[in-house]
């Protein structure tokens, strides 16, 4: 909510009937629009608030500016922020920057999946901003994810729709005659930025086909968790490896697996299709309610491995158990999935997994 759609709900004040005009030789109560407030009033107001919203107080019109602008303004980078954070609720067309302690624009044109864009396309001057969920066929700035979070907690007029943060990458392996490819889905969901993707990959015909695949790295559903790590742990049955025709064959399909690391549930469908074996492996991912790039949740899914690690996901409080990311995901779909999954043991960055 706005600071003045604030002050008017802390005041109850609706349409006032129009001022008459005062009496000679007495002075006229501040002209604050369709509002009359007398003075009294408003020192009772400035009184109890700390300089970053004494500040948006005074801004919200000329008159409040000369009764309560301080004389010494000397704010401190906590109070600045605060005081930024604030005025972005208004300022429709801009967003927060938490390093440069700055408001930027933003615009449209940043949505677009169809080029690969450096830092500097997003960033103005010399912002530091270095934050982003990068993985294969999709890069996510943190000012990106900040612009479609505030539409949805300061209105539409604030950011994109977070269906453009949807985006497909594919990549072909001609000498295999192998093709991977990641579709990615957003939502969000309790105040959550969330992502899915499916990742393809196929047809596997043979086992050098598959070790290419993990060799280039397209199978990954995290930062932490490698194909080299990923295969072993669910025992890829010897049919897909040696690309011999479907067969029944036991194996840990859709069961529910998450990184102990970071926010990341994932399951996995082997299936035949075609002419060879195809491997899909569906993820879900939380970002977060992206409120501050240093967050827990979004700088563990970006990968920074020491603050990670620190305090890794299977450490953390209550309610971030195996399952529950893809159990928060599936709200909004027909069938509501159960919290219920298991830690992946061998994952890169933690040595041992004490469960």
């Amino acid at each position: 909510m706005g600071i003045w759609k604030q002050i008017v709900r802390f005041l109850h004040l609706g349409q006032l009937p129009s001022p008459q005009t005062n009496p000679p030789n007495q002075p006229s109560p501040p002209h604050l629009g369709r509002l009359t407030i007398p003075t009294e009033i408003i020192l009772m107001i400035t009184k109890n608030l700390d300089k970053p919203s004494l500040l948006c107080f005074a801004l919200t019109c000329r008159t409040l500016k000369c009764y309560c602008f301080p004389k010494s303004l000397h704010l401190s980078s906590s109070e600045q922020s605060e005081f930024l954070l604030l005025l972005e609720k208004d300022a429709a067309r801009y967003y927060f920057c938490h390093f440069c302690i700055k408001l930027h624009p933003w615009y449209a044109c940043w949505f677009d999946h169809s080029q690969n864009r450096s830092r500097h396309f997003y960033t103005k001057d010399d912002c530091e901003m270095m934050n982003w969920f990068h993985h294969f066929s999709l890069s996510l700035p943190y000012p990106l994810a900040r612009v479609v979070m505030n539409r949805h907690f300061y209105g539409v007029a604030h950011g994109v729709h977070v269906d453009q943060l949807a985006a497909r990458g594919e990549f072909t392996h001609p000498r295999h005659d192998l093709t991977s490819s990641r579709e990615w889905e957003a939502r969000i969901i309790d105040d959550q930025l969330m992502l899915s993707s499916i990742i393809s990959l196929g047809p596997l015909r043979d086992s050098e086909g598959l070790r290419t695949a993990i060799n280039a790295a397209l199978l990954s559903p995290c930062h932490h968790l490698t194909a080299e790590v990923l295969f072993p742990h669910h025992q890829i049955p010897m049919q897909v490896i040696l690309g011999s025709q479907p067969d029944y064959f036991p194996q840990r399909l859709q069961l529910v697996n998450s990184c102990p690391i970071c926010m990341t549930d994932y399951c996995i469908d082997i299936h035949w299709k075609g002419n060879g074996w195809t491997i899909d492996i569906i993820t879900y991912h939380m970002l977060g309610g992206i409120r501050s790039p240093w967050d827990w949740t979004w700088l563990a899914m970006i990968f920074f491995p020491d603050k990670a690690v620190e305090i890794p996901r299977h450490k953390q409080p209550s309610g971030n158990q195996p399952g529950i990311v893809r159990h928060m995901w599936s709200k909004s779909d027909d069938h509501i999935f159960h919290p219920e999954g298991e830690w992946v043991t061998e994952v890169e960055g933690l040595n041992c997994l004490p469960l």
